[in-house]
């Protein structure tokens, strides 16, 4: 018993020495350092795409740059149009969607309301009110959790881990 209870305390006085190691702060001449290297947008924010440089240490000469750049510039136009267009397509498919929904559910409402009587008709739709009520709900709560349009938040991502 007596020796458990010193092995014990023994090994909790060593593993509180090698804790202490872990605890401590870089130096400010470090921290300077890293602060040249990471590149900075406009607002002084870190910049998105930090990619490595593919021409980096070429020797590259005015004319080289200029037409490395008009390359880039190029390639850029191009894909913001190509992304632009193809919005506008998701967009023309989205509308194009929700008008067939639409139609399929007034098509299958009508074949309904020939097969039933009025009055059960009259329930049918009051049930259906109802039950598409509560599975809205459901939905809803279980994207709340989230909150809306987050996908692409990185700052709503970042304070629902909290």
């Amino acid at each position: 018993m007596i020796r458990k209870t010193i092995l014990a305390l023994t090994i909790a006085g060593l593993s509180s020495f090698s804790i202490s190691a872990f605890a401590t702060t870089p130096s400010p001449a470090s921290t300077d350092s890293v602060a040249t290297t990471i590149p900075l947008n406009s607002r002084g924010k870190i910049k998105k795409a930090c990619r490595h440089n593919d021409f980096e240490g070429l020797r590259l000469n005015d004319a080289q740059r200029a037409s490395l750049d008009k390359i880039a510039t190029t390639r850029d136009s191009t894909l913001k149009a190509n992304m632009l267009r193809l919005k506008a397509q998701r967009k023309k498919m989205r509308r194009a969607c929700d008008s067939s929904q639409s139609a399929s559910r007034s098509l299958y409402l009508k074949g309904i309301k020939d097969v039933l009587t009025p009055e059960q008709y009259m329930t049918f739709l009051e049930n259906s009110y109802v039950n598409s009520y509560s599975r809205a709900r459901v939905h809803m709560k279980h994207k709340s959790a989230k909150g809306p349009k987050t996908r692409h938040n990185r700052k709503a991502h970042r304070t629902h881990k909290s």
